[in-house]
């Protein structure tokens, strides 16, 4: 009975150790991410982005979205609120406000989920929906 509990051990520490090893696979496939062409340029939080394409996606943290710029390679981190929608988003899309002479980055809904991402932002900017037709003003934006 003792050698029997004595090569139990091992066994189930390596099965701990092998399953371990897959649980960081699991966590990418869940990555919630969009990829889009920005005509004009944007702020998010504080920062300003010039026009091109840019990966949104929510890697490892629900509040926290990163904006990595396709062509450089570039990425920055930002605080935002993760949210809920009635509705699953089928392509998904961004959502910004018009501020003064600028655009500024309010949503962004990943494709597949109900989940989107939600900056906060001082009230009166008038919000511009992207990839969505209304008769208000629109920003072009081009999904890959």
């Amino acid at each position: 009975m003792k050698r029997l509990s004595l090569l139990a051990v091992p066994s189930l520490a390596a099965v701990l150790l092998v399953g371990g090893s897959f649980a960081p696979n699991l966590q990418a496939q869940s990555e919630l991410a969009i990829t889009v062409t920005v005509r004009n340029a944007f702020t998010a939080g504080t920062e300003t982005f010039a026009p091109g394409t840019y990966r949104f996606s929510q890697a490892f943290d629900p509040m926290v979205l990163s904006v990595v710029n396709v062509k450089t390679g570039g990425e920055r981190l930002f605080s935002v609120f993760p949210a809920r929608q009635a509705a699953t988003e089928e392509q998904g899309y961004v959502v910004f406000r018009k501020s003064g002479e600028g655009s500024v980055l309010d949503q962004v809904h990943f494709p597949g989920t109900d989940t989107f991402s939600e900056f906060v932002h001082k009230p009166g900017q008038e919000r511009i929906v992207a990839n969505k037709s209304s008769a208000q003003k629109t920003v072009s934006i081009a999904q890959r």
